[in-house]
This record gives structure tokens, C-alpha cells and sequence, in this order.
């Protein structure tokens, strides 16, 4: 027979072990949970998005003041005629034959004055005949610049450079009075020749300047709108520019009149970006980098009912919208990096996914908000 006390001790031993089995597990699972809690905390993913935008367009024919248009804006068209005279500079030179003019330089090396009258003759060493403009005096050991010509009657030709003695003086006169000159002198002149090449340049040129004043006088009436403009027709009058023609200038008369149709840009540009907008098939799309004004031609106008039609283009770029539901984190919850990579490049305008798991040996996104990164770039 057990006594009482040791029967009382062995099972008071069996319920120390108990607990203390107890309080073990309890210990492993608390480690097990704190574990499960740091893992969960420090794993992380950051998802790189790289988008490109494609570039839109639209076109559009716009009445102006025209009902029978599915786009329309008002505005007012409206006409000018413009009149305008110009000078112009013929390119081409010609040389022109005329009479031999220059100056020379008188020498005086004797010891007295010595007086020339007008028309004194000047003979070069080839033989030709120049002739002083006007009476001069030449002191004494001086020298005195004088203007001369070429004699008509010369039966020699010469450009004058050289030493030219005074024929009417005695011989011994001549050794000390005698004219030096180093600049040619000649008969030839340049003028201005008009050419076809002139004629044109000189016509385009005048029909610019037409478009431009037609442009300013249209403007200036209707200064709160804006305008687009054609020429309607236009005209030149060259009576005085004849081509081969020899003048210092020419002068050329144009005439043109100008069509202008005005309207609201303001206006337009709300209309043509609206039409833009329908580019964007989904919520996952965005329109950005739009021109600030649509570009705008005339095509159409009749100014007796005061209508037109412009055409209207506008361009832009579409890309991914980044606050797009198809960009929430909570569609990469649990994903490995090969579902995510598949799921994002399924979507338009995603041209390249990189991801980064943390700590490295993590394969899944964690299903923690705070502990996902989505981060959107641009192609440049």
C-alpha cells in the first residue's frame, strides 16, 4: 500500500510537469507568431512601371457662322485690298564705257613756281594724252594732287599709272615739272542690270509684304478674335522694270486682296480638345502634352453670306494613367514577380516592369498596402 504523502508528491510532480509543458508551448508559439509578425513586417516589393505616351490627333472642319457643319463657331469673314510700291537693287552689274576721270599728283622740284592753265597735257610713257581739269600753281619743291581726264583725241589708250611728263614745257622744265600717278585710270563704269532672277525675287519679296499689311489692316478691326488669311488674288505692275534693263533701282506696284475669316480661339481650342479627349478608351488612359492652340487653314468662304470653313488640328499624347484602378496595389497582392510582369505589360502603354522583393529570398507581393511600392516613369 502507497502511503498518502507519496502518492500526493508523484502527482503533484505530474501537474509541475504539465505546466511547465504547457507554459513551453505556449513560449514556442508566442516566438512562432513573433516571428511570423517580423517576417510579415519586413517583407516588402517595389514595382517599377516604365510608360511611353503615343502620340494623337484629331482633324476637324469647322463652319464658321455655317449651321450646316457638325462643328461650328462664330466669327466674321471679312476681305481687304491692299496697294503697295517698292524699291528694289538689281544684282547684276554691267560694265558701261565713258569718259576717264581720276587724279594725279603734280611735282614741282625746282627752285620757282610753276603755273599750269586748264586742259595742260599730261603724255604717259606708252604715248596716250591726259589732260588737267583746271588751272593750278606749283611752289617750289612741292607737290599739289590735280584732277584729270583722258584726252579724247589720244590715239593711244592708257590707265594713266606711271610718270607722265608736261609736253608743253621746255625740255629742261619738263625734268623738274612732271605728274606721277599709281591708281588706274579709266573710262569703265559698273551699273546695275536688272535680271529675271531679280524680277521674281523682287515679286515675292512684294507679296509678302502684301499678305503682312493685309494681315494688320484685317487684325486691327477685330482685335479680340483671332484670324487665318488667304490672298484671293493678286497682281504687279513692271512697267518701269524691264528685264536687261540698266538702272541704279527698279521699282515694282503689287496689288492683292486678302481674305480674312476671324473667331474665338478660346472657343476652338475647347472644341478641338474635347474632340481630343475621345482618343481615351478607359480610365486607364490619360491625355497629356496637348499643343496650347489648335492650328488652324482656311479652306472654304463666301463673303456674301459671310461663311467659311477652317480646318482645325490638334495634337497630343495619350499615356498611362497613373491613379488608374488597374494600378492599385491591391491588384499584386499575393502575385509572384512573373504574374505581376504578365499582368502589367497586358496593359497599354507599359513598355518595361522591373521588381525588387525585400528580403531577397521573398517571392510573393505582401498583402500589406504600406509594404508595396508602385512606382510610375516616363520614357523621355
Amino acid at each position: 500500500m502507497t502511503p498518502y504523502r507519496q502518492e500526493t508528491n508523484n502527482l503533484g510532480n505530474q501537474s509541475v510537469r504539465f505546466y511547465k509543458f504547457i507554459a513551453l508551448a505556449f513560449l514556442i508559439i508566442t516566438i512562432v507568431l513573433l516571428g511570423v509578425i517580423v517576417f510579415s513586417s519586413t517583407k516588402k516589393a517595389t514595382i517599377t512601371i516604365t510608360t511611353e505616351a503615343e502620340p494623337v490627333d484629331v482633324n476637324l472642319t469647322v463652319g464658321v457662322n455655317n449651321d450646316k457643319e457638325s462643328y461650328n463657331v462664330s466669327g466674321k469673314v471679312v476681305s481687304t485690298t491692299v496697294v503697295l510700291t517698292k524699291n528694289y537693287q538689281p544684282t547684276g552689274l554691267q560694265a558701261v564705257a565713258g569718259s576717264a576721270t581720276g587724279k594725279m599728283v603734280m611735282h614741282n622740284d625746282g627752285i620757282t613756281a610753276q603755273a599750269l592753265v586748264a586742259t595742260t597735257r599730261l603724255l604717259t610713257t606708252e604715248g596716250a594724252l591726259f589732260r588737267i581739269k583746271s588751272s593750278v600753281v606749283l611752289p617750289a619743291g612741292k607737290t599739289v594732287i590735280v584732277d584729270v581726264y583722258a584726252d579724247p583725241g589720244s590715239a593711244v589708250s592708257s590707265t594713266g599709272v606711271g610718270k607722265l611728263t608736261v609736253p608743253g614745257l621746255n625740255q629742261e622744265k619738263q625734268k623738274t615739272v612732271y605728274a606721277t600717278n599709281d591708281q588706274p585710270i579709266s573710262g569703265n563704269k559698273m551699273v546695275g542690270v536688272i535680271s529675271a532672277d531679280d524680277l521674281k525675287k523682287a515679286e515675292d519679296n512684294l507679296k509678302g509684304e502684301l499678305e503682312k499689311t493685309g494681315e494688320k489692316i484685317l487684325s486691327d478691326q477685330f482685335s479680340n478674335l483671332k484670324g487665318v488669311f488667304i490672298m484671293s488674288e493678286y497682281s504687279f505692275d513692271e512697267s518701269q522694270a524691264k528685264a536687261n534693263s540698266q538702272v541704279e533701282s527698279f521699282s515694282i506696284t503689287g496689288k492683292a486682296v486678302l481674305i480674312g475669316v476671324f473667331y474665338g480661339q478660346t472657343e476652338l481650342n475647347v472644341l478641338a480638345k474635347k474632340e481630343l479627349g475621345k482618343q481615351i478608351v478607359n480610365d486607364a488612359e490619360i491625355l497629356s502634352s496637348t499643343d496650347s492652340t489648335a492650328n488652324v487653314s482656311l479652306s472654304e468662304y463666301d463673303l456674301n453670306k459671310g461663311t467659311a470653313k477652317i480646318m482645325v488640328s490638334l495634337n497630343g499624347s495619350v499615356e498611362l494613367n497613373s491613379e488608374s484602378k488597374e494600378l492599385q496595389k491591391n491588384n499584386f497582392f499575393g502575385k509572384s514577380e512573373e504574374e505581376v510582369r504578365r499582368y502589367l505589360l497586358s496593359l497599354d502603354h507599359v513598355k518595361a516592369v522591373d521588381i525588387n522583393f525585400s528580403p531577397a529570398w521573398v517571392r510573393t507581393v505582401p498583402a500589406i498596402a504600406d509594404h508595396v511600392s508602385v512606382v510610375v516613369k516616363k520614357v523621355e
